[in-house]
């Protein structure tokens, strides 16, 4: 069975390392969108364990394009169920009808870890492997790292939208650091990102009414 499963895995993965290898040999690193501007980085990417090369650049790239979406989208999906809970989820909603559980029984933030299903769990993570090793997959030898031909908005061509491209790599950086923040800030206070900035100077007590406000309640 160990095998089994093994060659499984193996038959999954493998093809998309072949993909990776075919592409078109890239810039040189230099040349490549997102370099530091800080001095302290001597305007080169901030590699400190020299891991990337001419070579591999292509796939670090994709997999930091790739983590900068995911985490844009969780960094919105930490903070909407705070403020538009009533607007996005319908009250008849069911995330599990065997357990009578309603999306809206399901609390926001890292609480919302131990409320949700093991199958629950299971089916995201099955949906999420499938739509990587199946949709958002390299294509094209010669496209830009991270170009499913699914996005972008058209904006492929580096010359002419070179500041949109790099916004989205600096935007995504962002985001990654802003997600860690959010999830260390809910460790260390037990409050959701919402409840944590309702309580802070100057609004106070006022943080009821702002929230209220935010959600059109």
């Amino acid at each position: 069975m160990r095998r089994l499963c093994g060659c499984s895995t193996a038959a999954l993965v493998l093809p998309r390392f072949r993909r990776q290898r075919q592409r078109g040999a890239p810039p040189p690193i230099r040349e490549e969108m997102g370099i530091s501007r800080l001095p302290i980085f001597n305007n080169e990417f901030f590699d400190p364990l020299g891991l990337a090369d001419d070579d591999n650049f292509a796939i670090y790239r994709e997999a930091e394009l790739k983590h900068g979406r995911v985490a844009m989208l969780a960094t919105l999906g930490m903070m909407l169920p705070d403020f538009f809970r009533n607007e996005l989820v319908p009250e008849d909603l069911y995330l599990s009808k065997s357990l009578e559980l309603r999306f809206l029984d399901v609390p926001c933030g890292l609480q919302a870890l131990g409320v949700v299903p093991r199958e629950g769990w299971l089916q995201i993570l099955l949906a999420v492997g499938f739509v990587d090793t199946f949709v958002l997959v390299q294509r094209d030898a010669d496209a830009m790292p991270a170009d499913y031909g699914v996005g972008y908005f058209g904006l492929v061509d580096k010359a002419r939208h070179e500041n949109e491209l790099e916004a989205e790599i600096e935007i995504g950086r962002l985001a990654m650091v802003a997600f860690a923040i959010q999830v260390v800030e809910e460790l260390l206070t037990g409050q959701t990102v919402a409840e944590f900035w309702s309580s802070l100077a100057p609004y106070g007590a006022k943080g009821d009414e702002i929230l209220a406000a935010m959600s059109f309640a």
